[in-house]
């Protein structure tokens, strides 16, 4: 199991542990979609629904699954479950050279909420809508709500927020309750080459959680 958490920081290669930092992710700046992965493709509850970043409703179906999942019960044992069969979204880099107006027109033509950001060809962050809206509205706020002001910042010349890399084998329980330690919507899911493999979000604990509700309501 792999849990790291890296703080608030510019958007360098030296976020992430050392061993992640040899390893190539995309051409800085050219925006490339990877595959989905996982074994929840094809899950008939659709994750679209709760992908506003920060969703109250989100956040209290995390905090509920990380609840039920600790079973009081004597003598039972919580299930093992990775991280890798929870990953239901598509992976967009961009290079931290590019601005945040670029960042959200990445976001839009993907319809995604979240970017990973790369320097020098290495992982060097991860931003969501929501930051991404509150830079711009501090921009502007500092150049007295000149619309479009501060929309050509680039990345690089912000202090990006602090985000989570885990291994695909990492247990999914323990991942909710890093996730809700640090007050962090998603985490970066690495394969075993320490390439992004997907990205776990509160949305998909939401899913997780509404299945496994209604299975102990069947029940």
């Amino acid at each position: 199991m792999s849990i790291h958490v890296s703080e608030p920081g510019r958007p360098l290669g030296s976020r992430l542990p050392e061993r992640f930092r040899t390893r190539p992710v995309v051409s800085p700046g050219e925006a490339e979609a990877m595959p989905k992965t996982g074994n929840n493709q094809d899950r008939p509850i659709d994750p679209a629904r709760f992908q506003e970043p920060g969703n109250g409703n989100a956040r209290r179906a995390l905090e509920g699954y990380r609840d039920d999942s600790q079973d009081e019960r004597p003598g039972t044992e919580q299930p093992y479950l990775p991280a890798g069969q929870l990953t239901s979204n598509r992976i967009v880099t961009l290079g931290a050279e590019k601005s945040l107006l670029d960042a959200l027109n990445a976001m839009e033509e993907h319809h995604i909420h979240h970017l990973v950001i790369t320097s020098d060809n290495q992982l060097a962050g991860m931003v969501d809508r929501q930051w991404l809206l509150w830079q711009l509205w501090k921009s502007a706020e500092a150049s007295s709500g000149r619309p479009g002001k501060g929309m050509d910042l680039s990345l690089a010349d912000r202090e990006l927020p602090a985000f989570i890399t885990v291994s695909v084998e990492t247990d999914a329980h323990e991942l909710a309750r890093q996730m809700l330690a640090h007050n962090l919507m998603a985490a970066l899911v690495l394969d075993a080459m320490n390439r992004p493999a997907g990205i776990v979000t509160t949305s998909d604990y939401l899913r997780l959680y509404a299945e496994v509700r209604q299975f102990h309501t069947e029940i």
